[in-house]
């Protein structure tokens, strides 16, 4: 008898970033490209996925299980804390990898990253199967992660002093609407202007499930905060994670009207790279010390990206990203940061 119909715990599943490497073919002409991950099971209860992938950089999955154009694995089955090397061969790069699984704490499809590459500089491999078990262990590289859906996030509002943040309350009671609250922010694909709004997507960091909170013109008065301990003084590395949906543009937004809620077109665009004054903007806190740093965003890659390295002299430490990016038609976004353990030189 399968153990999932017996037991109430659920299999979760983990991806490593892709990589890509060229074979030699005979089906397609001289080569073809070979992209490898890890699939990982994190939970004991076995459980299966599918695998679904693209060349097509404009194919999309359709939520409600409708696909187009996408090639669709058999299910794979993958035993509890067993990893899968999962190895797709394709004439044309792919560029977009999804994992479907079924009755997990992935609660629906999520995306595998694809790192950008330089194919004139890939390198050449050995053909693999599609699936094999490997043994997997997460990198030994001492690291702190804060996500979105972490209890060590929450939204802050300022007051009149510019750096002095205080934690904005959430009524815990069931609001007088039909919108959809998750963990004190609205979920919707829609922001209204100047609030923080949840959005689930299969490019944003997360364990199991994606998501990351976003806000559209607002006026420098709010913050995102992640708190962390860290588990020992020292030399930091902190990155931020950046999900897909940032580089996008799009005319979308809602107002407030005398009559009620109203849709009006904003635009949102991604931060141009000439104009220095469009950029996220970070204070690090850990006890006395306090620094403001500038972030990229204009110059940012999907995925983690470096912020900075800092000295810190105890292990409390907090990072606030303001709400406002240097222009109106800047989104904000606040999905992961990551800290990294540099051992001294």
């Amino acid at each position: 008898m399968l153990p999932w119909l017996e037991d109430t715990i659920l299999p979760g599943f983990q991806v490593e970033p892709a990589s890509v490497s060229k074979i030699k073919s005979t089906e397609f002409g001289d080569f073809e490209y070979q992209t490898t991950f890890i699939l990982y099971n994190a939970e004991p209860m076995p459980g299966f996925v599918r695998v679904v992938w693209s060349s097509d950089d404009q194919n999309t999955i359709s939520w409600w299980g409708e696909y187009e154009d996408l090639i669709i694995s058999d299910p794979i089955y993958c035993s509890g804390h067993v990893g899968k090397r999962i190895s797709i061969r394709s004439a044309r790069p792919i560029t977009w990898i999804w994992i479907e699984p079924s009755l997990a704490h992935n609660r629906s499809t999520f995306e595998v990253f694809i790192p950008e590459y330089d194919i004139s500089t890939i390198t050449e491999s050995s053909p693999l199967p599609f699936v094999s078990e490997v043994a997997w262990q997460p990198s030994d590289a001492e690291t702190v992660i804060v996500d979105d859906l972490d209890p060590e996030f929450s939204i802050v509002t300022q007051t009149d002093e510019p750096v002095n943040y205080i934690i904005e309350q959430v009524d815990s009671r069931a609001p007088l609407t039909t919108d959809e609250y998750d963990q004190g922010l609205r979920v919707d694909r829609w922001s209204n202007l100047g609030e923080w709004t949840r959005l689930y997507h299969s490019s944003s960091y997360g364990r199991y499930r994606r998501s990351y909170a976003y806000v559209m013109r607002g006026d420098g008065s709010s913050a995102a905060r992640f708190e962390a301990r860290l588990p020992r003084e020292g030399h930091w590395k902190l990155e931020i994670y950046v999900p897909k949906e940032v580089f996008k543009e799009s005319n979308y937004g809602w107002s407030t009207s005398l009559f009620g809620m109203q849709r009006e077109n904003f635009r949102k665009r991604r931060a141009d790279p000439n104009s220095p004054d469009e950029h996220y903007t970070l204070q690090i806190r850990n006890g006395d010390f306090e620094r403001t740093e500038k972030f990229d965003i204009a110059n940012a890659k999907i995925g983690w990206n470096a912020v900075g390295e800092f000295e810190f002299g105890s292990t409390d430490v907090e990072v606030l990203l303001s709400d406002w990016a240097g222009h109106q038609d800047i989104e904000v976004c606040a999905d992961a940061i990551r800290w990294t353990f540099i051992e001294s030189r």
